[in-house]
């Protein structure tokens, strides 16, 4: 029940106007016509905008205390640090969750060591949730841990916005709380001394897509700024020393938890990865080296959000995320750090293996659960259960089930049930995961009566159900989204531009480099290339991708098809494809060279609207039509000889099927002149003649046997020839 993919490409010609500024573009920065025209086509339609966008110029860089309630926040720390109270940090289980914990640890370490130089200063500390035995968020068991220990003040990190009735108990207790989040607001906040989230309704804060990490970066700037005013110091370089110094870990949870790589963010991120390639903190240099992410310097956003994200996520998903804590959070300073960093580097990639070995467990269950239950004719929701299966992975299987039927998708699993009061196993976890067009959090306020509770975002969500509501959840979420409009459900791949076949060269994969970083709201360029002749096509690691060559008006390009399985590739050498790409860099032995990372291949639109004419004519001359010398529909000895030869080939290495079109293509490769009208007369005949039994199964995969039992035949005495040769028009 896989919707097929509906190509989107971007195509319009330029105004007057913007060809008047593409000219001005490209000579003031350099950029040639394709890279003008895809800067246009995102919005960039001045030079004032791409100068900002290009060079990440510091407007963007917003005055914290414009979001609210900061300067309360960033008062009551800098208070606790001066007067040594006891600080714990509660953070979410996630990459975001973990760099933010790490982040505001180190920088209270650092801050209570300047306020402190020969007192012993604040008691610090970070508490996690574990994921499978607590839970997401805030808990009042949790709330009681910290009590135990005298805590002053608690500063939550990605978490908190939703915790009002566990945080007044954490008041009640005699803590205070300052919350730092970044996820939807609920109707009521908690009543603390400071609640800081760009997403209030109250918040003025212009860029509202910040990070958790990047919410409590925005505090260190704040706690930053103030003592700049009480020493008198210079506010500029206070941002940008640290800026510099905390850029690498807002990056981590910027990237990982998908955020849009515009303004802030992409100038933070950008910073980010220029760190990590130039001086690693000793735990992400050990995972950039179990990656293998720092070969040729190629560090990118993507690179972060595939290679370093899931090694991190894993040890919260499968043990504990402190471990993943521990290691951001070694310093050169500390004795043996490179040892400690390989260490816990090497114990968060066997998590990942085991996450992705617990994914693999389950997802066959899930796909079959969903084949056997969903009702995909009306129900536009997906919701599965299961009571085996992993709480730290649904999250990942969630998201493969949602683009694998472009529908939201909600997984939940009773395996860990701990909810108090409930009965073993009677509450269960979901994960929850959306496409374009469906907002989670609205959709589940819609249903927050059927729910023990739920938070996140508009694309990704978390929440806890009993059992016996899972029907009417299931129910309420489908009515909720029946009314949506019929594009909503279809799975659309959107190409920024089509470019011919000379746009692709060095000059132009170089300059794109210039756009980056790319992520969520600057994705990595998607280019579509018309007509494109497959020249070679093969196998490369064990039959894990496609290699493929390509030709378009005399121009050769080299790409690679990813995940690819030769053997279900559906087009042959010689057939003219349309493809969707990125355009990349290829670096070997030396020698770089432009390579198209293909992400969806089809015949050509036209190949395929001849081969559907080709076989119509077919029909037609079959059925006595008459036809013209020129359109080649009259076997000649030369064109037997060719695909009785082939025939032989195939039986030769014990083949005998194959599919028409990729037989078409092999005989097309020899001879230009072959047309699909004429091989089903070649082939009509080689039977007529007894020479050949051919079976055609659906899909036009033929199957051909020999009959080697036939003596030597004159072709000429074919029927079916002396037929085409009267319909014929000399």
């Amino acid at each position: 029940m896989k919707p097929k993919k509906i190509w989107d490409i971007y195509r319009r010609e330029l105004t007057e106007a913007e060809r008047a500024v593409a000219v001005e573009i490209s000579e003031r920065f350099g950029l040639c016509e394709a890279i003008v025209r895809l800067l246009l086509y995102r919005g960039y339609d001045s030079v004032e905008k791409i100068e900002k966008f290009l060079n990440f110029t510091e407007t963007v860089l917003y005055d914290p205390f414009l979001m609210r309630d900061m300067r309360a926040a960033a008062e009551r720390v800098l208070r606790a640090v001066r007067d040594g109270e006891n600080i714990a940090i509660y953070g979410d289980y996630d990459v975001d969750g973990i760099s933010s914990t790490s982040m505001l640890f180190l920088y209270l370490e650092d801050l209570n060591a300047r306020l402190h130089p020969t007192e012993p200063g604040i008691k610090l500390g970070y508490y996690i949730p574990k994921r499978i035995s607590e839970g997401y968020g805030v808990s009042t068991e949790a709330i009681e841990k910290l009590a135990d220990k005298k805590v002053d003040l608690i500063v939550t990190v990605d978490t908190g916005i939703s915790a009002a009735k566990e945080l007044a108990y954490a008041v009640s207790l005699g803590m205070d709380v300052v919350v730092t989040d970044h996820h939807e607001c609920p109707e009521v906040l908690p009543d603390v001394c400071a609640v800081v989230d760009p997403h209030r309704p109250d918040c003025e804060y212009p860029f509202k897509d910040l990070a958790g990490v990047g919410v409590a970066f925005k505090l260190v700037i704040a706690i930053e700024t103030l003592l700049a005013e009480q020493g008198k110091a210079e506010k500029t370089e206070v941002v940008r020393k640290n800026y510099y110094m905390y850029a690498d870990l807002v990056t981590l949870g910027t990237v990982e938890d998908v955020m849009p790589l515009v303004g802030e963010n992409r100038m933070i991120v950008s910073l980010g990865l220029e760190i990590m390639k130039a001086k690693p903190r000793p735990g992400i240099r050990a995972l950039l080296e179990r990656a293998n992410l720092q070969k040729h310097g190629k560090l990118t956003a993507s690179a972060i959000g595939f290679g370093l994200a899931p090694r991190m996520n894993a040890a919260g998903r499968m043990s504990e995320a402190s471990k993943a804590v521990e290691l951001l959070l070694l310093t050169p300073e500390d004795e043996r750090c490179d040892e400690g960093a390989d260490i816990l580097a090497d114990a968060l990639c066997e998590y990942n293996k085991a996450s992705q070995s617990e994914e693999l467990r389950i997802i066959d269950q899930i796909y079959e659960s969903i084949e056997a239950t969903h009702h995909f004719d009306k129900d536009h929701f997906i919701i599965a259960e299961g009571d085996n299966w992993h709480s730290g992975v649904i999250g990942i299987a969630a998201s493969r089930v949602a683009e694998r039927y472009h529908l939201p998708t909600v997984l939940i699993t009773y395996n860990d049930s701990n909810e108090p009061g409930a009965g073993k196993f009677e509450v269960g976890k979901g994960s929850c995961r959306s496409v374009d067009g469906v907002n989670l959090m609205d959709a589940l306020n819609a249903c927050a009566d059927c729910l023990v509770k739920f938070g996140g975002h508009e694309q990704a969500a978390g929440l806890s159900v009993t059992r016996g509501n899972v029907e009417e959840l299931r129910r309420r979420l489908n009515d909720y989204v029946r009314d949506l409009p019929p594009e909503t459900w279809e799975d659309k791949i959107y190409a920024d531009c089509e470019l011919s076949a000379k746009d692709i060269c060095m000059d132009f994969a170089e300059q794109l480099l210039r756009l980056e970083p790319y992520g969520n709201a600057n994705p990595t360029p998607l280019f579509y290339l018309e007509g494109a002749k497959i020249v070679k096509s093969y196998s490369i690691s064990g039959g894990k991708h496609l290699k493929l060559l390509l030709e378009k008006d005399g121009v050769s390009l080299s790409a690679v098809m990813f995940n690819a399985d030769y053997d279900s590739f559906n087009l042959s050498v010689g057939e003219l494809a349309d493809i969707l790409f990125n355009v990349d860099i290829n670096e070997y032995n030396g020698v770089r060279s432009v390579q198209l990372i293909v992400r969806e291949m089809r015949a050509n639109v036209d190949f395929l609207g001849g081969l559907a004419a080709s076989a119509k004519r077919y029909e037609e001359v079959l059925a006595g039509a008459r036809f013209e010398r020129s359109e080649n529909l009259i076997p000649k000895r030369d064109d037997f000889k060719q695909i009785y030869l082939f025939f032989r080939r195939m039986e030769a290495t014990a083949q005998n099927r194959i599919p028409e079109r990729q037989l078409l293509a092999v005989l097309c490769a020899e001879n230009p002149k072959m047309n699909l009208a004429l091989m089903r007369i070649l082939m009509d005949v080689l039977v007529e003649m007894g020479l050949c039994r051919i079976e055609r199964a659906p899909n036009n995969i033929l199957t051909i046997n020999i009959e080697h039992s036939v003596s030597k035949v004159n072709l000429e005495d074919s029927k079916l020839i002396g037929r085409l040769m009267a319909q014929c028009i000399l």
